[in-house]
């Protein structure tokens, strides 16, 4: 009787283990899913805030720097990122490569001319892959 008593009090020992064992499995594929969660939050707000500044000057007329100043956005971009840069095309012509002085150059030197943005070309993830901006 004695050996029975002690077999169920290692079973009971057994179980509780497994019980405690199986609760922390739980908890933590439940709490790493909520870390996930938060950290896709985070990334997804910070490309929506990023997109914001560029997406803020859609169905809007633009001047020279305005122009100039969305240029200046994707190069800071682009020397952040090593990968999917943001290439800004004015009339036809690429910014990756080129520094400020040579788009002065290519901007029409009329002070009044007005620009807008034709189109934002998107990456599938949601990062801006390319801006279109023609003369009015």
């Amino acid at each position: 009787m004695e050996n029975a008593s002690k077999a169920l009090i290692i079973a009971a020992t057994v179980l509780i283990a497994v019980l405690i064992l199986s609760i922390g499995a739980y908890l933590f594929t439940y709490y790493s899913q909520i870390a996930y969660e938060n950290e896709q939050n985070k990334i997804n707000q910070s490309l929506v805030q990023y997109n914001t500044k560029f997406e803020k000057y859609e169905d809007k007329q633009l001047t020279i720097q305005d122009v100039l100043t969305i240029t200046n956005l994707a190069k800071d971009y682009n020397e952040r990122k090593s990968v999917d840069g943001i290439n800004v095309n004015i009339n036809g012509n690429s910014t990756l490569g080129r520094d400020n002085d040579w788009w002065i150059k290519q901007l029409d030197e009329n002070s009044n001319t007005i620009y807008e943005i034709e189109y934002i070309l998107k990456y599938d993830n949601g990062t801006i892959k390319e801006i279109r901006i023609a003369k009015k």
